[in-house]
């Protein structure tokens, strides 16, 4: 996931700290700003969630949908379902936050495929939050290379959504066998007795050298 969680700027943290600040309505604005940058907080959107609750004329759904971007970018954690508790039910079964639902139940039930097909409706608000699709491709690499001993190329182009250059990237920064059309993962045993023999190599990328290969090559 993208580590964008952070220390918060002042004004945020005075909201925080401040048991009467966290009621406040004066205190929305504050939170809403922070939601809208590229900074993310799970402390800081639920306070403002809380908030929207308190006074639900002040909800704005752009902000809720940045929020649970934001929120998904952190999976495996349960950002996103912390965030959902907080949000009203009705607001809940509209749009945006009804696709965002749906597309966070493809993600955790791995419908990788059908995610990125029915992501596209939404894309305005992925494109919003940086780093998106890069935190979304991890996600779904950890879940398919703790599953599968190998897989096929035109499979995990899919499941990411990438191009085949990027599949060729990936395999040889990750230092993946491949076979044809067949790429092996490593196991979790193969990759303790790799760390072993050659603890120097890198046995995984970095976040940044992902951004960098996928930024470079993807479609």
């Amino acid at each position: 996931s993208a580590d964008v969680t952070m220390s918060v700027p002042p004004a945020v943290q005075s909201v925080l700290e401040n048991p009467a600040a966290r009621f406040s309505e004066d205190s929305v604005k504050v939170l809403e700003d922070y939601a809208r940058s590229q900074d993310y907080s799970l402390e800081a959107s639920l306070a403002l969630l809380k908030l929207y609750q308190f006074y639900p004329g002040r909800t704005n759904r752009d902000v809720i949908a940045n929020i649970l971007v934001k929120a998904l970018t952190q999976l495996p954690q349960t950002d996103f379902l912390l965030c959902t508790y907080m949000i009203s039910e009705r607001v809940q079964q509209e749009e945006p936050v009804a696709g965002l639902a749906a597309l966070a139940a493809k993600l955790e039930t791995g419908q990788f495929k059908d995610f990125w097909a029915a992501s596209a409706s939404l894309r305005s608000y992925f494109d919003s939050v940086a780093r998106f699709d890069e935190s979304i491709r991890e996600y779904i690499l950890s879940i398919v290379t703790s599953t599968y001993q190998a897989v096929g190329r035109p499979v995990l182009r899919e499941l990411l959504n990438v191009s085949d250059s990027a599949i060729d990237a990936l395999a040889a920064a990750r230092q993946w066998e491949v076979s044809g059309d067949k790429i092996v993962l490593p196991t979790v045993l193969r990759k303790t007795e790799k760390q072993q023999k050659a603890s120097a190599v890198p046995d995984r990328v970095t976040t940044e050298q992902m951004r960098k290969i996928l930024t470079a090559v993807t479609h």
